[in-house]
């Protein structure tokens, strides 16, 4: 029976490696056979065969295959640095321009409330010494409730730009019907809301708010997803927990109570989740912690 040599193994991209020691690849000084040479300089992991590699095409095809590999992946690592570079960009312009509107909207929103409502704030103390990240969270009462987070927090406060996640589809027909009209797509836009969608998962829904927390900014949520219309704190969903366990991320509660021309705001104390619990059994401890701010005072 005839015997095969399988000195010369060929890879993909015309890769020639040498399975036997005992050959080495001859020297040259020149010409199209030192070619290999250099390429096994700039390549230890592979030993050429001189002689697997004596026909140019197939050393032109190895150099071209090779430079086309070097030159995709350079070209990757490029697009992620200018990726993280625009990326970086973007949030310091949204936050810079959050920060703004939701600065000058205190001299207006402050006066109005108080025209209008009798507006109590309780708990002011538990705002000093706050620094981002944070997550805020509150029970959801009325559409304006986002409006009261920023009288709570004051005219000049270190706790700006709140990026507050929103949806873009609602159950209260008011709403929908401000959102067709496009008015909710234009609050949203000056006071640098996200929006997510429901249906999408845990994971990518938070990856916005992630970001967020990662750049040192703050989250203010509303955990039931919807307004109560009875006024009693409904279920928080399991998302303000996810995002503040798997960022570590404080929580300051609020507890918003509306009752005719009145509203009261208690801010609570901003802690850290325990953790070893399910995010669920999370999301009911925090809801708790509302439910006593609402009827507090």
């Amino acid at each position: 029976m005839p015997t095969i040599k399988q000195n010369n193994i060929l890879l993909g991209g015309g890769r020639y490696i040498n399975q036997n020691p005992s050959l080495k690849p001859r020297s040259s000084s020149g010409g199209i056979q030192s070619l290999p040479n250099n390429l096994q300089n700039n390549l230890p992991n592979l030993q050429f065969n001189i002689n697997a590699l004596g026909d140019p095409s197939k050393v032109v095809i190895y150099f071209m295959r090779n430079i086309t590999d070097e030159l995709v992946l350079l070209v990757r690592v490029l697009w992620k640095k200018i990726y993280r570079k625009l990326n970086a960009f973007m949030c310091f312009s949204i936050k810079s321009y959050s920060a703004t509107t939701q600065f000058f909207s205190w001299f207006l929103f402050w006066p109005l409330f108080n025209i209008l409502f009798r507006v109590r704030i309780h708990g002011r103390e538990n705002l000093r010494g706050l620094r981002s990240p944070l997550i805020m969270v509150s029970n959801h009462v009325k559409f304006y409730d986002s409006f009261l987070f920023r009288l709570a927090v004051g005219p000049f406060s270190r706790l700006l730009p709140m990026r507050f996640m929103a949806v873009n589809k609602f159950i209260d027909p008011f709403m929908n019907t401000m959102a067709k009209l496009g008015i909710v797509k234009f609050v949203y836009s000056l006071f640098g809301v996200f929006v997510i969608e429901q249906g999408l998962g845990l994971q990518r829904n938070l990856h916005r708010a992630k970001g967020i927390i990662k750049n040192k900014g703050i989250v203010a949520m509303f955990p039931e997803g919807r307004i109560s219309r009875t006024g009693e704190v409904g279920m928080f969903k399991r998302g303000v927990t996810a995002l503040a366990l798997s960022t570590h991320t404080k929580v300051l509660p609020f507890g918003i109570k509306i009752k005719g021309r009145n509203i009261t705001i208690n801010i609570g104390k901003a802690e850290y989740l325990p953790t070893g619990r399910t995010y669920e059994e999370s999301a009911e401890d925090l809801r708790e912690k509302v439910v006593g701010l609402v009827v507090s005072r």
